[in-house]
């Protein structure tokens, strides 16, 4: 992990004493292995750049998210035992270490995992939410094209679909103790979890259904 420290050439000690719990704080936030970090105090208000390490009482980030970018925190000291709050900046540059494509991927390619590598990339501005575990992509479609090199979004993959339109499927509905299986047509495609319309042709019906495996859905209502 690589830290980097600038001094404002003032009382070093409670500089270092601040870079050191803000970078406790970090490491706690940031798990070694799937983040670094690079660390810079940018400004300590003066009422505090005199005093001694052992008069800081509290240390914490304040602010929405998680502490990165331009970060703010929050010191609470005692004066005449009485304590006083202030804030210092610090400049925090996060990097994570996430899955990417070898290669451009197109609008509902199975995502093979031998097309994937993991690299750190730069999420210092960025509040996406990335895919962080290769084992995640196992069974997922790409929604959209991703560049090859970038990382990954959440909201660009979805589940392989268990059932497509057109397709024959099962529908299980359950009453009581007694189970009935009907035969049904999907009109949509759906994912493990997701909700589909089915059409049967014994019962000339309309049902909405939770896919729940390959070519089986379970019954929700009667449309």
């Amino acid at each position: 992990m690589v830290l980097l420290f600038t001094l404002l050439a003032f009382n070093i000690g409670i500089e270092q004493h601040l870079f050191n719990q803000i970078d406790a704080i970090l490491k706690n936030t940031y798990p070694e292995g799937e983040y670094k970090y690079e660390l810079t105090l940018r400004w300590i208000p003066s009422s505090i750049q005199d005093l001694d390490a052992s008069e800081i009482d509290i240390v914490e980030h304040i602010g929405e998210g998680l502490p990165k970018g331009n970060a703010v925190f929050k010191i609470q000291y005692h004066w005449n035992s009485r304590p006083v709050n202030a804030t210092i900046q610090a400049k925090v540059d996060l990097w994570q270490y996430v899955p990417v494509f070898t290669q451009r991927v197109k609008p509902g390619d199975k995502l093979d995992t031998d097309l994937i590598v993991k690299k750190w990339v730069n999420i210092t501005r960025s509040f996406e939410d990335y895919v962080t575990d290769i084992e995640d992509l196992t069974n997922t479609v790409a929604k959209g094209y991703i560049k090859a090199g970038v990382p990954i979004r959440k909201n660009e993959i979805k589940s392989n679909p268990v059932v497509l339109p057109g397709s024959s499927a099962v529908m299980e509905l359950q009453q009581g103790n007694l189970r009935i299986e009907i035969p049904v047509e999907a009109r949509q495609e759906a994912a493990v979890g997701e909700q589909v319309r089915v059409y049967s042709s014994s019962t000339n019906k309309m049902y909405l259904a939770t896919a729940v495996g390959p070519e089986r859905v379970k019954w929700i209502k009667t449309q």
